[in-house]
């Protein structure tokens, strides 16, 4: 994809609002000086003495404090434009990394890049290999301690082995910081799919991963039907939390099923996609032919709750 150049900004106007405050000052400040002459001259008692003189020394004070005020002002409004300027420039630099071009549909993404240094996405080490992963508030390691010391899993017996439901109650868990405990986990009442049912549903893979490395990058873990509906085979499927990708990865079109990080509800394991498993028959394959690819992600207004 080919970078885009915005600038949100016209920074010459704020250059050009820069010198003409400069120039002010510059006359300001003159006037000033000539102003401080005067007074030294009107003090002078061989040149100007009695009432007048003292009226046109106490004129010269006045505006030597009111010429004052105007260089301080000015100076303040130096220091405010060039602020702007700044902050416009850093913000808009922001967006080239944020919006990418594009020609096909679905949405934009932010750079794996720009996830590291803004902190939603941190390093994190498995199988020997660097990845990125969501910085949500438990952090994978934590989480996946929690849910495996209580058994949190289709293998420990939780939910009747829905794997949709496990996976958004993993997510959901992970952005809120909140621990459900097992009792409350077991009750389907209180899952989380409606908060976590922005979906990505589409025969188009591209789109799919699109709309998950804009997810990833974001924070936020997301549910992945891994292993699609195939009308020609038995039409099974598995849904998975993805948390990550590995390092390596600069853009959407470089996902595949082996760097892709999963926190698998079968065992509750951390995998990468491609890591084959048996249990339930279950290939956690992104790239099956037929059905479609979906992704879940948190709603805007379960965001704005936990923010």
């Amino acid at each position: 994809m080919p970078n885009v150049d915005i600038q949100v900004s016209d920074y010459n106007i704020m250059t050009n609002a820069t010198a003409t405050v400069k120039s002010y000052n510059t006359q300001v400040t003159t006037a000033q000086s000539d102003i401080t002459a005067a007074k030294t001259t009107l003090g002078d008692g061989g040149v100007l003495m009695g009432p007048f003189a003292d009226e046109c020394a106490r004129v010269a004070g006045t505006l030597d404090t009111d010429l004052s005020g105007i260089v301080s002002e000015l100076q303040q409004t130096t220091s405010f434009i060039g602020k702007a300027e700044a902050d416009y420039k850093t913000a808009d630099a922001a967006a080239n990394n944020t919006i990418s071009d594009k020609t096909g549909t679905g949405p934009t993404s932010t750079s794996s890049a720009n996830a590291i240094s803004s902190g939603t996405m941190v390093p994190y080490q498995f199988n020997g290999k660097n990845f990125n992963v969501v910085n949500t508030k438990i952090s994978l390691d934590d989480y996946t301690a929690y849910i495996n010391k209580y058994k949190m899993t289709q293998n420990g017996g939780l939910l009747g082995g829905d794997c949709m439901l496990l996976s958004q109650y993993y997510a959901a868990d992970m952005l809120s910081g909140k621990y459900t405990s097992r009792s409350a986990m077991a009750n389907c009442q209180g899952a989380p799919a409606p908060r976590m049912n922005e979906v990505m549903s589409t025969p188009n893979r591209d789109e799919a991963l699109q709309y998950m490395y804009k997810e990833l990058n974001e924070g936020h873990p997301v549910t992945l039907q891994a292993t699609q509906v195939n009308t020609q085979k038995d039409g099974s499927r598995h849904i998975v939390t993805v948390v990550g990708y590995t390092s390596d990865v600069k853009s959407a079109s470089d996902l595949n099923k082996d760097n892709i990080l999963v926190l698998d509800n079968v065992d509750g394991k951390i995998q990468t996609l491609g890591q084959a498993r048996s249990e339930g028959g279950h290939d956690r394959d992104l790239f099956a032919q037929g059905g479609k690819y979906q992704v879940k992600g948190p709603t805007e207004k379960f965001l704005a709750t936990i923010a």
